[in-house]
This record gives structure tokens, C-alpha cells and sequence, in this order.
């Protein structure tokens, strides 16, 4: 019974990061010209390396992270480290 209790714990985890992450791009995607800066800090807040793999190989899909990606170091560290530790 325990194991099943952590395994739902674990899933509702990830589960709560990629809602934190989709909720900081649309945040970042109202202005981005704005918020765009605000990015790799807020990036800093997620633990990539809770969120699955195929999550992480699509961020660069998407135009905003791309940029961030390009842009900011940090932010492609950030991948990339989450990338290593799922793996």
C-alpha cells in the first residue's frame, strides 16, 4: 500500500510542475516584450529534472523557451540539467 501511496505522490509532483511551467509561459506570453526578462528566473523555480523527458525535448518547440533558450544561457543550462538528471 505504501508503495502505491508514493508512486501517486511522485505522479501528482510532476503533475504540478508542468502546471507551474505552462502557467509561467502564458504569464510570460501576455507581454512578453516585457516579461521575456523574467524568464530565467522564473525558469529557476521548476524543477526540470521532475519533469519527464518528452516535456523537456519539446521546450525547444515551443517559440518563447526557443528564444529564452538562445538568449539566456541559464535557460539552456536549466534544460540540459534536467535533461541529465532524468535520464
Amino acid at each position: 500500500m505504501y508503495i502505491y501511496i508514493c508512486i501517486y505522490i511522485f505522479i501528482y509532483i510532476i503533475y504540478k510542475y508542468m502546471k507551474v511551467l505552462t502557467a509561467v509561459l502564458k504569464w510570460v506570453k501576455h507581454d512578453p516584450e516585457t516579461r521575456k526578462d523574467d524568464l530565467p528566473a522564473l525558469l529557476s523555480c521548476i524543477r526540470m529534472g521532475l519533469l519527464p523527458l518528452q516535456a523537456l525535448e519539446r521546450l525547444p518547440q515551443e517559440p518563447l523557451l526557443d528564444r529564452a533558450i538562445r538568449d539566456f544561457p541559464e535557460c539552456a543550462a536549466q534544460v540540459e540539467e534536467g535533461k541529465r538528471s532524468v535520464k
